[in-house]
């Protein structure tokens, strides 16, 4: 039995490095069962086995009456990684390289490109230029992490969509949808159920004495953002609290000392902060120290995705964790399927998100008399 597994190992490698190279053209046919049988030494049991792996993996199909033939993605086997890049936050360090490394194991190339550019003309014209690049390069399918924050990201996201979708490429998007919820673009989606962990904070700062949390958010705020704010607000409210987007949403840059301050005058009783991610929450409590206040005395504060700054910031952060490896996992391996079966109907996959308690919604056992603080300070 164990020799025979060797065998059929040994051969499933050799065929496949043999595919991958390019050795076989899409117009021959691929070597019959018996011609393996002969040429490897093994069983015909062993060589069925074999051939049924390498359909599976997509890299072979069968035509009745005609034969066994390479692929077109046999041949391609390359996957566009769509992404803002490594500079952009350290949220995609682990993704990237994840994909990369299982790309490596499955016999898949990596293009990893993105839109940078600061101006909106110019990141049009980059997101056409991509999409023809990748259609041109017969790429078996792409990754796309949307576009966020930046002036017309619903065009440059669009441009992108309408493009490999006219292609035929099958596509996954990482951490949300380019269309807010009830709406849906039709693609697979892998991330985290950002509502249900907006409504984790909420109940974690409620439970550490919080009654009027506010959320702030940079404008051009994207599905997954959004998400996250509905659930703080949802569980406010199921606690009585009071909550209403207009007061309790700001909408700023957390460096924005004035912005930060005239919220603050006009919602005194504020006595917790959400941020959208954990780079604005650091942010937002260097802001709150030039006003004086301080985190979590005056003000908890908490944050999202558990990049390596929230545990060195002082106090550490409170935080939800993304499980990065877990959903570049499940994002290139829904991939996979999907090249296997384009008209596999659309899915979100939701990987579970972990609550990282920290010293930042510690509570405000330390003031004895908060109201007359907070209207001092701000």
């Amino acid at each position: 039995m164990v020799a025979r597994e060797i065998k059929y190992l040994k051969t499933l490698e050799a065929l496949k490095g043999e595919i991958l190279s390019g050795k076989y053209s899409r117009r021959r046919i691929f070597p019959s069962v018996t011609a393996v049988t002969r040429r490897f030494g093994i069983s015909r049991l062993t060589a069925v086995k074999v051939f049924d792996k390498l359909k599976e993996l997509g890299l072979v199909h069968a035509q009745p009456g005609s034969g066994t033939f390479v692929s077109r993605n046999a041949l391609a086997r390359t996957i566009g990684l769509v992404m803002p890049g490594v500079a952009y936050s350290e949220y995609y360090q682990p993704i990237i390289s994840t994909i990369v490394r299982l790309a490596s194991d499955e016999g898949y190339a990596v293009q990893l490109t993105g839109v940078y550019s600061q101006d909106y003309a110019t990141r049009v014209r980059q997101a056409r230029d991509l999409a023809a690049d990748l259609i041109k390069r017969h790429v078996s399918g792409v990754i796309y992490q949307p576009l966020e924050y930046l002036t017309g990201t619903e065009d440059v996201n669009d441009c992108l969509l309408s493009a490999f979708g006219r292609a035929g490429l099958p596509m996954v998007l990482l951490d949300s949808d380019v269309v807010a919820s009830p709406d849906h673009s039709g693609c697979d989606v892998v991330s985290i159920n950002n509502f249900t962990a907006g409504e984790q904070l909420g109940a974690h700062l409620f439970e550490r004495g919080a009654r009027h949390i506010h959320f702030l958010r940079r404008s051009n705020w994207t599905p997954d953002v959004k998400n996250r704010a509905h659930g703080v607000a949802c569980a406010a409210t199921l606690r009585g609290c009071k909550w209403s987007e207009d007061d309790s949403v700001l909408v700023a840059d957390p460096d924005d000392v004035k912005a930060v301050r005239r919220h603050l005058r006009a919602h005194p009783e504020t006595d917790a902060f959400v941020c959208e991610n954990d780079t604005a929450a650091v942010t937002l409590c260097q802001t709150l120290a030039k006003l004086h206040l301080k985190v979590p005395d005056d003000v908890m504060l908490a944050g999202f995705d558990d990049i390596r700054i929230a545990s060195f910031m002082v106090p550490p952060l409170t935080t939800i964790h993304q499980p990065c490896e877990a959903i570049a996992e499940a994002a290139f391996y829904r991939l996979l399927q999907r090249i296997r079966n384009p008209m596999l109907p659309p899915q979100d996959i939701y990987l579970p998100a972990t609550l990282v308690v920290r010293e930042s919604t510690a509570g405000h056992t330390l003031r004895k008399n908060p109201k007359s603080k907070k209207g001092k300070s701000r």
